[in-house]
């Protein structure tokens, strides 16, 4: 990163703002900690809530399969009850793993996990954003504030999920990679952004961009050296963690394919890529952000005073965030044509958004501006918005609570604990202590829609359906793979329930087998 001189920095923090600017940074800094404590409040009622919610389940139960020995990365460990099947990086499961055994194994400590690598991942920022604006504390706060605005990241704060993990090891590696363009040796450097690059990798297999974005800047740069160095100590850290998982995982089928956009895949992939970007953008400081980074790009393009050319990151710099910004971006969408893509896919286009806008208010002297100032406002009002909706979310799971205990109790009375259950984002069965059989319905009613194609296991899940062999089945409501004609048809009815299911929430439906309704094959 291009060095900032003291004098600018100090002519900042000495210049006194006038009574509108010094009004509108008041607003700021008490936007700022309103956001900070309705993301603290909506961290800490996610991580004690004590049911599933989402894909938390789904991926929190792999830990029952390596306690049983099983490979869930292999088609027999698929094939094996309670057939569950990994989609993700060995690293995330590995993390989760190691940390349930050290501190309890519960979705409570898992996702405490996920909320310890969300600070880390915060902290990860700020040190970028402070090299980006000369080591400004407040403009650092307030892009840190914008970055954490952006709803695709605070909708996995806390989820047990791969992307905030992946995100965190290639903040780092950019970190690194930052210091080590200014220095003529960096072999311990560059040794350990190699080894994040491979974690972030093998969590999720589309942060291997980080990589690509990092020879990109050195390029810029002209240090080939460095390119060669990392591509060398990359393929070797890589290694090195292929046989680290390979002593945990037998199977290797970690690398799963990406869908590529067809001609039958295109129509519900640009439904799914608008309603992502739409959710990233509305109820959010993304639209503002954008309009302000429109101010600030304009202001770059006509101002060409010399006060401002030694200020702030360098051009090199700018360009490369540019990059960053747009192709980050473009992958983001092309990755949203996944069927049951969700805006996780936007995390790390959501930082480089970020980051262009903190160098570009870095650069150019416009930062009394009342136009941009209003700008930064009205974008951290729609992360104060986003946070509301949030945190109203977490309340109405809580209001679920008393109906989640009904259900409970419920499928005690009326299953016996040694027959399989069939359960979609929620653990209620194992709080019960029933099992739980299969996770999430994409891998086996749809199972061609993330590109695993496991029809194996679809047909292992269709014989269970059609003999009725799951003692009960809990599903979202909204569930579009489970409606309650097929259950039924299926010989299962749902179970009343004194206490009203709270809507807007993931508190599940809970069907149990008819024991009058015969099983499919029997039918006439």
């Amino acid at each position: 990163m291009a060095s900032h001189s003291a004098a600018d920095t100090a002519r900042d923090s000495a210049a006194p703002p006038a009574p509108l600017a010094k009004a509108l940074r008041g607003i700021l800094v008490a936007s700022m900690i309103l956001h900070a404590i309705l993301l603290t409040c909506m961290i800490s009622m996610r991580v004690a809530f004590p049911y599933g919610q989402s894909l938390d389940v789904s991926q929190y139960q792999i830990n029952r399969s390596l306690d049983m020995g099983i490979d869930p990365y292999s088609m027999e460990g698929r094939l094996t009850p309670p057939y569950y099947a990994a989609g993700y990086g060995p690293v995330f499961y590995m993390s989760n793993y190691a940390f349930a055994k050290l501190f309890g194994d519960s979705i409570r400590t898992v996702r405490l996990l996920h909320g310890l690598i969300a600070l880390a991942l915060i902290a990860g920022v700020a040190r970028m954003l402070s090299m980006v604006t000369g080591r400004n504390r407040f403009q650092t706060a307030v892009f840190t504030s914008v970055f954490l605005g952006f709803h695709s990241t605070t909708y996995m704060f806390c989820r047990i999920r791969p992307d905030l993990l992946a995100l965190m090891f290639a903040v780092y590696a950019m970190l690194i990679a930052w210091k080590a363009v200014g220095k003529p040796r960096s072999e311990p450097m560059l040794a350990f952004m190699a080894s994040l690059l491979a974690l972030a990798l093998f969590t999720k297999q589309t942060y291997a961009m980080t990589g690509v974005f990092i020879l990109v800047y050195f390029a810029a740069y002209r240090r080939f050296d460095l390119c060669i160095r990392t591509i060398a100590y990359s393929i070797l850290a890589a290694a090195m963690v292929w046989i680290a998982c390979s002593m945990a995982f037998r199977h290797t089928n970690w690398i799963y394919p990406l869908l590529i956009p067809t001609a039958g895949h295109v129509e519900s992939g640009v439904k799914y890529a608008i309603a992502n970007m739409k959710s990233h953008f509305i109820w959010t400081g993304t639209t503002p952000a954008f309009l302000l980074m429109g101010v600030l790009a304009t202001a770059a393009s006509v101002r060409r005073s010399g006060a401002s050319s030694d200020t702030g990151p360098c051009g090199k710099d700018i360009l490369f965030f540019a990059f960053w910004f747009f192709a980050s971006g473009l992958i983001a969408f092309l990755l949203s044509f996944m069927t049951a893509s969700s805006v996780h896919y936007l995390a790390e286009f959501g930082l480089a958004t970020a980051v262009l806008l903190a160098s570009l208010y870095r650069k150019i002297e416009v930062r009394n501006s009342i136009v941009v100032s209003v700008l930064l406002q009205i974008t951290l009002l729609g992360a104060i918005v986003g946070d509301i909706r949030l945190v109203r979310g977490e309340w109405f799971s809580y209001k679920s609570i008393p109906y989640q205990e009904e259900v409970a109790e419920i499928l005690t009375l009326n299953t016996p604990e040694a027959e399989p259950v069939c359960s979609f984002f929620s653990n209620i069965p194992t709080l019960t202590g029933r099992e739980i059989h299969f996770l999430d319905n994409s891998y086996y009613v749809h199972y061609g829609s993330y590109g695993f194609n496991i029809p194996e296991l679809y047909g292992v899940f269709d014989s269970y359906m059609n003999d009725r062999k799951f003692s009960a089945i809990l599903i979202h409501p909204e569930d579009t793979f489970f409606s309650p004609e097929y259950l039924e048809s299926h010989g299962y009815r749902r179970a009343k329930t004194r206490i009203p299911r709270t809507n807007r929430t993931m508190a599940p439906d809970l069907y149990l087998r008819d024991s009058a309704a015969p099983a499919a094959h029997e039918a006439p």
